[in-house]
């Protein structure tokens, strides 16, 4: 199973906890079933690096999809690319996002037919 996990790059210091562990019980319930962990290495970091750190701390293969260029056509690529490979896709969301990359994401995996989270924080 390719578990993808995606979401915002900026975080308030009080939930950056509760971002990881969102995505530490995500992977616990996929746990003998994961192949591969896939996320976008956004270069702010965030949910992307965290999910990176996460994956590899378990013991899961990870893969990560960094954008081609720091411009908007290469993150929608890259973000496709990751809904096309996915089996199933978490989202962790800010409350203080600015952007929709992620939301953009998960929206091209459900259209897909993938089985997709929501958390919001």
């Amino acid at each position: 199973m390719i578990i993808c996990i995606v979401g915002s790059s900026a975080w308030l210091g009080k939930d950056i906890p509760i971002a990881k562990q969102a995505i530490e019980d995500y992977l616990v319930n996929f746990d003998p079933f994961v192949d591969v962990v896939i996320s976008g290495e956004c270069p702010k970091g965030g949910v992307d690096s965290w999910a990176k750190e996460i994956a590899i701390n378990r013991g899961f293969a990870f893969k990560g999809y960094p954008p081609e260029a720091n411009e908007k056509w290469a993150y929608m690529k890259r973000n496709k690319q990751m809904a096309l490979d996915c089996d199933v896709l978490l989202r962790v969301v800010s409350s203080i996002s600015k952007t929709f990359g992620s939301g953009i994401t998960m929206k091209w995996a459900v259209q897909l037919g993938k089985k997709v989270s929501e958390v919001k924080i």
